[in-house]
């Protein structure tokens, strides 16, 4: 477990005296340990002739709640200022009727709905069944109808992979910090040298900084799928992107709550 001040201090230690005394203050060691805890969150790497590794750890997921306004169609996504979270991808989103129902929503491309004849008409109302991300917002189709839901307001439920709020304070902590300290110091040293221009030291702390990084893609997979009988586990590289389209849910999810 290690504090803000303390993966700062590793972290100067790793530099030359005269980058700290001279153009790495301690205001921009903090940035650039929140840069790379944000690099980890974004979890996108790429493998030279092997893939590019998108992934999302378990520890950024969370939930968050809001109500329907009658005929409003967008809702603003996470943005950490009241939330656990910033909102990065959604994982799933439902609705929750007056009765305490839930019922999954489809996610579809915002394209792909305004081209469906079936929400041709923009002020049709209803019970929501359809929902998108765009433009850092959450859409709604049809519009809600609080009518259709004894006069009453569905509570949306939306489960998401968020990012880490940068640390600040000298005692701040987070998982990252708990756990895994080493990856915030070397990405951060990493780069204080590619800032100085040391391109050698550079690519050998992010060398260790990506090293750290797969071992915890393996450690958080090994948590996800533990317990899950053989035959029902993902196959290898499972998790690590999105489904291709025209694969099995890609747009729908089959089995709704209700």
């Amino acid at each position: 477990m290690s504090q803000l001040s303390e993966i700062r201090t590793a972290v100067q230690a790793n530099w030359p005296d005269n980058y700290h005394d001279t153009f790495l203050t301690d205001t921009k060691t903090d940035e650039y340990i929140n840069a790379a805890q944000r690099w980890i969150c974004r979890g996108t790497l790429i493998i030279p002739a092997v893939k590019i590794l998108n992934y999302n750890f378990s520890w950024m997921k969370t939930e968050v709640t809001a109500s329907t306004v009658d005929s409003q169609r967008r809702y603003a996504l996470p943005d950490g200022t009241s939330t656990p979270l910033k909102f990065k991808s959604e994982i799933s989103c439902e609705l929750v009727d007056v009765n305490s129902k839930r019922r999954c929503l489809t996610r579809k491309f915002k394209q792909d709905i305004e081209n469906d004849p079936t929400y041709n008409d923009t002020t049709d109302t209803g019970k929501p069944a359809v929902y998108c991300v765009d433009d850092f917002d959450l859409w709604l189709y049809p519009l809600p109808n609080h009518a259709e839901n004894a006069g009453s307001a569905w509570t949306i439920n939306l489960e998401y992979y968020g990012y880490l709020a940068d640390l600040s304070g000298d005692i701040d902590t987070n998982t990252l910090t708990n756990d895994n300290p080493l990856i915030l110091e070397y990405g951060a040293t990493e780069l204080g040298f590619r800032y100085g221009q040391d391109k050698e030291q550079a690519d050998y702390f992010k060398s260790l900084k990506i090293e750290i990084f797969l071992e915890m893609v393996k450690a958080d997979q090994q948590l996800e799928y533990s317990g899950i009988e053989v035959g029902m586990q993902p196959r290898a590289g499972s998790g690590l992107g999105e489904a291709e389209p025209g694969t099995a849910n890609y747009y729908t999810n089959d089995t709704p709550y209700d």
